[in-house]
């Protein structure tokens, strides 16, 4: 019997074995999906719908299907997907259809052989960089580059079907390279398992290698080149893109300030180094900073400026619409914008680690019309004149109380009223529903100024709490806004503990406030099914290369 409560209009739908998930993150699999319905029963097959951060799975009846929907709108078991709340409703398809001649799997399943696509791959991929990125992780036993016709889409993608020892190594692999990028700002990897048991290699080139026997190199190839003419001559590959050898250094897992691994594997190799400094960046130094892999659905330019203003003057910030999951923010000098990047990079915002990046513009510009985001707030904002009481930095130096560090456990907040206290600490984080400390402390200095701390669990937790309390007006006794300041900093100061990683923060308390109270839930029940039948995984988030065209149709 139907639970007995009042659905939304788009949830009229006659139930089916099928249902629709809205809100997926970036970088979800179809493995991600199993795991989050499975305790709701068995699951048939599981499809992505490119683009449209949606996706169908299909369970093996009506009343497995319909215990998850009714359950998961009636909030008595939400369902999470990396660390996201996701929206679910019957999908007027009877059926998730795989494509022509795929009826052995639905997908594949865990194993030793990964299919590594490569998104915006704006420098070339081959056999090396592919065991560069992975051999830190685990041993690489054979790699085989897959092109389609010699010649790849724009912008360029490229694939590679990797093989391990086992699913374990595998795992691990994919665990801590989802959605890392090889270069900085580009060369996305989006990682799921492939269906083959073994790669298959018969000579040992840029394209194809075993590393488990000498091998012969490929015949001599023609001259014209093209598919299955062996390797490419002098480090050029088919797609374009500049030389390998003007290619950065490939990302490493254990040394670079982006991903770092989420998984318990031991590294193997771990000191290997491709080149001793720390990776170049494809674009030379800008005021204007590319951020990657932010949460759309709950993130704001105010949000943003919250947590950029603890490193320096943010004068414009805009969240690109029509790009999921970036934005961009514009500081008053080089100097900067080079201290975000370094205290922000691969930093965990909102369940996800952010990667940031110079771009190929000197001034972020308006877009020509009014543009907004799913909760109704401006997709770009000017900070100089409406926040400039909020710029924590003059002359290049932080203004007294701010304390400059790297995201941690402990917030420290300064500058406040004589009479702050606790409870007006408890009030802030309740009002704008910020994660709750383990402890809340307020002291006063040799001066007589009351300051404090508000520590953390994880600094995951304290970042969250800067996005949605720093520079929020304190409340009144009568619970009117006064016209002090909640000021927070980051600072070492009693610290002892780290953010977990963000594959292991699915059920963080603060997600779901976080979603629902920038409106990501009213933007997804407006949002149209789309049922047709995919297979591919989500478009790249893109790289600051296209950042300019974003800009326009933002």
């Amino acid at each position: 019997m139907e639970p007995d409560f009042k659905r939304p209009k788009m949830a009229q739908i006659p139930p089916s074995p099928v249902v629709h998930i809205r809100s997926l993150p970036p970088h979800t699999t179809p493995q991600d999906i199993h795991a989050a319905l499975e305790p709701f029963g068995a699951i048939v097959n599981v499809s992505l719908i490119p683009n449209r951060s949606q996706g169908l799975a299909e369970f093996t009846d009506v009343h497995t299907a319909s215990r998850c929907v009714y359950s998961s709108q009636q909030g008595t078991q939400p369902v999470f997907v990396k660390g996201r709340q996701v929206y679910i409703n019957f999908s007027t398809s009877q059926k998730v259809h795989t494509q022509a001649g795929d009826t052995s799997q639905p997908y594949a399943v865990p194993g030793k052989v990964l299919m590594m696509t490569v998104m915006n791959a704006s420098y070339p991929i081959n056999v090396d960089v592919i065991y560069a990125v992975c051999s830190p992780l685990g041993r690489v036993l054979r790699i085989v580059m897959i092109r389609k016709n010699g010649v790849q889409s724009a912008p360029p993608t490229a694939r590679a079907l990797v093989e391990f020892p086992d699913a374990n190594t595998a795992a691990a692999v994919m665990s801590s390279l989802q959605g890392a990028n090889i270069y900085q700002g580009c060369c996305t990897l989006r990682i799921e398992y492939s269906k083959a048991d073994r790669v298959n290699v018969r000579y040992n080139s840029e394209e194809t290698r075993d590393f488990t026997v000498n091998l012969p190199p490929p015949p001599a190839a023609p001259a014209h080149g093209g598919y299955g003419s062996g390797a490419p001559q002098h480090g050029h590959h088919h797609h374009g893109g500049a030389p390998a050898h003007h290619a950065p250094d490939p990302y490493d897992p254990y040394r670079s300030g982006g991903y770092q691994p989420r998984s318990s594997y031991p590294p193997r190799g771990a000191q290997a180094s491709w080149g001793g400094e720390r990776r170049p960046r494809p674009c030379p130094p800008s005021v204007v900073l590319m951020v990657y892999h932010i949460n759309k659905g709950s993130i704001s330019c105010q949000k943003l400026f919250n947590l950029f203003c603890l490193y320096a003057n943010p004068i414009k910030i805009k969240v690109l619409v029509s790009r999921d999951g970036m934005a961009m923010a514009q500081f008053e000098d080089l100097d900067q914008a080079k201290s975000v990047l370094e205290m922000l990079e691969g930093v965990e915002v909102q369940g996800q680690r952010i990667e940031l990046g110079y771009s190929r513009n000197q001034e972020l510009t308006e877009s020509p019309a009014e543009v907004t985001l799913p909760s109704g707030l401006p997709a770009m904002e000017d900070f100089r004149d409406a926040q400039k009481h909020h710029m924590r930095f003059k002359d290049g130096k932080p203004e007294p109380g701010l304390e400059v560090s790297k995201p941690t456990a402990t917030l420290k907040f300064y500058d406040v009223p004589d009479n702050f206290s606790k409870d007006d600490v408890n009030k802030i984080l309740g009002l704008y529903a910020a994660p709750s400390p383990m402890e809340v402390t307020v002291e006063r200095d040799e001066s007589g100024k009351v300051y404090g701390y508000l520590k953390y669990h994880y600094a995951n937790q304290a970042t969250d709490a800067v996005l949605v309390c720093n520079n929020v007006k304190i409340p009144t006794a009568d619970g009117e806004q006064s016209d002090a300041i909640f000021k927070l900093s980051f600072t070492s100061e009693g610290d002892a503990s780290s953010a977990p990683a963000a594959a292991n923060t699915a059920s963080s308390e603060q997600a779901a406030p976080e979603a629902s109270g920038d409106g990501a839930a009213t933007t997804d029940a407006a949002a149209p099914e789309a049922d047709a039948a995919a297979t591919t995984t989500t478009a790249a988030d893109g790289d600051d290369g296209a950042d300019g065209a974003a800009e326009a149709t933002a």
